[in-house]
C-alpha cells in the first residue's frame, strides 16, 4: 500500500531514500522534508521498517519554480530516472504521486559539483507532468477552465527573448496573492527590455478583453506573437489571439483596440521602411550584419551594428522557430553572399520564399536577390556553399 504524497509547495526541500530495484509491493521512493526532518532520522527509521539501506540512494530533493522535483545524490544512473517513471506509470492511482512526473536526476561527485544529469520527458507518457508557471501550456489550461464573463488578474512580463503569461482567476484569488507567488515564483534573466503588464482578462461570448492602465505599444506585437507560437501546440490559445486591449487612465476608460490578424506582418512591414536606407548601402560593397527568423512569414532584418540589429529584430524573437544571424556582402557578380557560423536548415529558400513576399510593395530589398549563403567554421573558414537562382524567379 502505498501512503499518500502531501501537495510539495516551490521551493520545498526534502530528504529522499530510492530503492535501487522497483519492489513488488509498496512505494519505491521515500519523501521527508527538511523543515520537520532536520537529521534525517524520520526517513531513516520509515527505510530500515522494510529495506536495508544500502539496497537504495539517498539524497536530497528540491520542488522548481515549474513544479517539478530535481534530485541530487552520489552514485546516481539513468536508472533511477527510468525506474520512478516506471513505477510511477505502474502505480498511477497512489495518491500524490503524479508529482513525481516530470523529475530529474542530478549526479553530484563528493563537493558537490554536478557531473550528470538525467531527465527525458518522453517517459512520463501517460502521467500530468505539471506545466511550468508562464508557459503556454499552463496558460492553455488556465483559459480552458475560465467560463463567459469570468475575469482574471493578468501578467504579461520578462524580456522579448523570455517572456511568460500568468492567469489567476479573481473569484478565487480576491486579493491577488496566489497571483503574485505565481509571478514571483518565474525565474527569468534580467534583460535591459524587461517589461511588466498587469490588468485584467475577461473572458466574452466572443472573444477576449483586457483592461490595462498600459498604453499599447510594441508589447502587444509581443504578447499576440507569443500566442501564435504556443498555439502551435496548444490549440486552445489561438481564441486569444487577436484579443481586444481596454486602456484605462484615473479609472476612465482612454480606448479599446483590436490587433489585426496580421499584427506581425504590419510590424514586418514597419521594420522594412526604416530599413530601406540599410538595404540600399548593401548594393554599395559595405558588410553589414544580418538576422533572419523563421516566422510564419519570415522576418529579415539587416544593420551596420549589433546594437540597431538587436532593436530591429526583438519584436520578432518571440515568434521565431529557428534564427540565425551573420554577416553580408554585395559582391561585384551582382549578389549579396549571406555567411554564418550557424547552422540553419533552409535558409536560402525561407529566405527567397521571404524576398518573394515583399519585393513588390517594397523594391529595395532587390538587394538580396539571388543570394548565396556560406555556412562557416569556428575559424571563419567556409565548411559549405548554396546557391540556388531557381530559388528567386
Amino acid at each position: 500500500m502505498n501512503p499518500k504524497l502531501p501537495h510539495l509547495k516551490i521551493g520545498q526541500q526534502l530528504w529522499f531514500w530510492l530503492s535501487k530495484k522497483i519492489p513488488p509491493n509498496g512505494p519505491l521512493l521515500y519523501l521527508s522534508p527538511m523543515n520537520k526532518d532536520p537529521d534525517m532520522q524520520k526517513l531513516a527509521n520509515r527505510v530500515l521498517r522494510s529495506h536495508d539501506s544500502n539496497d537504495g540512494i539517498s539524497g536530497t530533493a528540491i520542488v522548481g519554480s515549474n513544479r517539478r522535483l530535481t534530485f541530487s545524490a552520489q552514485s546516481v544512473t539513468e536508472e533511477a530516472l527510468t525506474n520512478v517513471a516506471k513505477w510511477l506509470q505502474d502505480n498511477a492511482t497512489a495518491e500524490g504521486w503524479n508529482q513525481l512526473a516530470g523529475s530529474r536526476f542530478l549526479n553530484i561527485n563528493e563537493y558537490g559539483v554536478v557531473t550528470a544529469v538525467f531527465e527525458d520527458d518522453s517517459l512520463w507518457k501517460g502521467s500530468d507532468i505539471p506545466a511550468q508557471p508562464g508557459q503556454p501550456k499552463a496558460l492553455a489550461r488556465a483559459l480552458e477552465a475560465m467560463k463567459v464573463d469570468e475575469s482574471s488578474w493578468f501578467w504579461f512580463g520578462g524580456s522579448t527573448e523570455n517572456a511568460y503569461v500568468i492567469v489567476s482567476p479573481i473569484n478565487k484569488d480576491p486579493k491577488t496573492a496566489k497571483f503574485v507567488r505565481s509571478i514571483l515564483a518565474i525565474d527569468y534573466p534580467f534583460s535591459l527590455d524587461n517589461f511588466n503588464i498587469r490588468g485584467v482578462l475577461r473572458k466574452l461570448k466572443n472573444g477576449w478583453l483586457l483592461t490595462t492602465t498600459n498604453k499599447p505599444s510594441s508589447w502587444c506585437g509581443h504578447l499576440n506573437n507569443w500566442l501564435i507560437h504556443g498555439a502551435k501546440e496548444h490549440p486552445s490559445l489561438s481564441s486569444l489571439v487577436n484579443f481586444k486591449v481596454a486602456v484605462q487612465n484615473n479609472n476612465k476608460l482612454e480606448s479599446i483596440l483590436s490587433l489585426d490578424s496580421d499584427d506581425t506582418q504590419d510590424v514586418m512591414q514597419q521594420g522594412l521602411k526604416q530599413q530601406q536606407k540599410t538595404f540600399e548601402t548593401l548594393t554599395t560593397g559595405e558588410e553589414l550584419l544580418f538576422w533572419f527568423g523563421e516566422t510564419p512569414k519570415g522576418a529579415l532584418c539587416l544593420a551596420s551594428d549589433a546594437q540597431t540589429l538587436k532593436t530591429r529584430a526583438k519584436p520578432f524573437f518571440p515568434l521565431s522557430k529557428n534564427t540565425i544571424r551573420g554577416k553580408v556582402k554585395y559582391t561585384p557578380k551582382g549578389f549579396p553572399i549571406f555567411k554564418s557560423k550557424q547552422k540553419f536548415d533552409n535558409f536560402l529558400p525561407l529566405l527567397a520564399k521571404w524576398f518573394r513576399l515583399h519585393r513588390s510593395e517594397f523594391p529595395f530589398i532587390g538587394s538580396i536577390n539571388r543570394a548565396r549563403f556560406v555556412l562557416l567554421d569556428g575559424n571563419g573558414s567556409a565548411l559549405k556553399r548554396e546557391k540556388n537562382d531557381h530559388l528567386w524567379r
